[in-house]
């Protein structure tokens, strides 16, 4: 079994509590993780700045300038969608892994999730999503054992998400019309809403594989935590 190419993005943003130093400690992948700021403010990440594994992204003061005084939501939405559009076409990678920067992956997550992609391209194509995390327990509708089908109309929080290669893209410019430009929604609501416009499947890993940490909120919603977590898939 051939493992995905996967490239990984951070959806960061300064907090009371820099959440997001345990989540770097304990990513353990091989290629870069790049962090989208949500701001032009980059201290909190001053440890990584000169880190060849973590790539830091920081809007253009154009940019900023035009975003800085939206809503926290609509905020939240741009820099997601800079997550998901900020990559040039690449014809070996498998997809993209969006994190929030308030998580914890368990150990072994990154081959358990490996193998879950695997399994699904296997029986459902190239054009779908995996949800790391869920605030509800998928455990007694698991596929395969390491996977459920995650409900369309029942999809929130978007703690951890994969999007497979051929349809992220797609998704991007779906989150610009309806998230940046118009900010119709929140964007896990957007996500839902594309995929169920498609047709295209979410899937949930069961376990969850990452945890929510964020007890300090950024004001998006309330705290909330996977019910199946466990610290180590080993």
């Amino acid at each position: 079994m051939k493992a995905p190419v996967i490239d990984y993005a951070v959806s960061t943003v300064p907090r009371k509590v820099n959440y997001i130093d345990l989540l770097l400690a304990n990513l353990d992948v091989k290629t870069p993780v790049h962090l989208f700021v949500c701001g032009n403010k980059t201290d909190y990440l001053n440890k990584f700045k000169n880190t060849p594994s973590v790539q830091i992204h920081t809007p253009s003061q154009e940019e900023w300038l035009r975003f800085k005084d939206c809503s926290v939501f609509h905020r939240a939405t741009w820099n997601y969608w800079r997550c998901m559009s900020s990559w040039p076409a690449n014809s070996h990678r498998s997809g993209l892994l969006i994190l929030e920067d308030d998580v914890l992956p368990a150990r072994g997550w990154h081959q358990w999730l490996s193998r879950g992609i695997c399994e699904i391209e296997s029986i459902c194509g190239n054009k779908f999503a995996i949800a790391l995390y869920s605030g509800r327990d998928f455990s007694k509708k698991n596929l395969g054992g390491i996977f459920a089908r995650y409900p369309t109309h029942q999809f929130a929080g978007t703690q951890g998400v994969y999007y497979s290669e051929a349809l992220r893209a797609e998704c991007a410019d779906f989150l610009k019309l309806y998230g940046v430009e118009w900010n119709e929604a929140p964007y896990d609501m957007l996500v839902a809403d594309y995929m169920s416009r498609r047709d295209y499947p979410i899937f949930v890993t069961v376990p969850s594989i990452i945890q929510h940490m964020g007890e300090v909120s950024t004001g998006l919603s309330n705290f909330h935590q996977a019910p199946n977590f466990k610290q180590s898939l080993c």
